[in-house]
């Protein structure tokens, strides 16, 4: 009975943990996913802004010039429009920051549940080896038994020591030529002293 036990929450705690790794992974890709959306409408809105300006600079000149009832509607029209993209641009851009939080905590648990399913990965395969069959030692050639337990912590062993690999860099041709301007440098300035 408690065999049983143990088995079934073993299988939901390998389903929760499951379901843990993937709502974390879902989590940031639809965060990332609104994030990049939002950036996008501010640059439009942005944009917008800037030509919306561009129109009111020449509405204000044109009424300057004119100073007829229709460019000062014209004028009036070009604020009011500007206002109300700026005011859209703010609650964009505070949405923005809004999702921007969540995307840290989120980018948080995820690495946190890959940094768990890791270790869990890394215990259970240790586990694994742990519970398969021994693998039995083998014998030194030339007949002699292996030595016991005891005696090997007696016998002092020899380290085997790495041998250092030697490697030549490589030169590029930047390198090269920067060598040959340098040295004949070296060479006008001997030949002119």
């Amino acid at each position: 009975m408690t065999i049983d036990l143990l088995t079934s929450t073993e299988k939901a705690f390998q389903t929760a943990r499951k379901e843990y790794l993937a709502a974390a992974a879902r989590t940031h890709a639809a965060l990332e996913k609104e994030r990049k959306k939002l950036t996008a409408q501010v640059t439009r809105l942005g944009t917008r802004s800037k030509k919306l300006r561009e129109q009111l600079g020449a509405a204000e000149a044109s009424l300057a010039e004119k100073g007829s009832a229709a460019a000062h509607r014209q004028a009036e029209k070009f604020r009011a429009t500007l206002d109300e993209v700026r005011a859209e641009a703010r609650a964009v851009r505070e949405r923005l920051a809004t999702v921007r939080d969540h995307l840290r905590h989120a980018k948080d648990y995820v690495k946190r549940s890959s940094g768990i399913e890791g270790v869990l990965a890394k215990l259970e395969r240790q586990w694994h080896k742990e519970g398969a069959a021994p693998v039995a030692k083998k014998k030194p050639a030339g007949g002699t038994p292996a030595p016991a337990a005891g005696a090997a912590a007696a016998t002092p062993t020899t380290k085997k020591v790495a041998k250092k690999k030697v490697t030549k860099k490589k030169v590029t041709k930047k390198k090269m030529a920067k060598k040959k301007t340098a040295s004949h440098k070296k060479t006008t300035k001997r030949a002119a002293a």
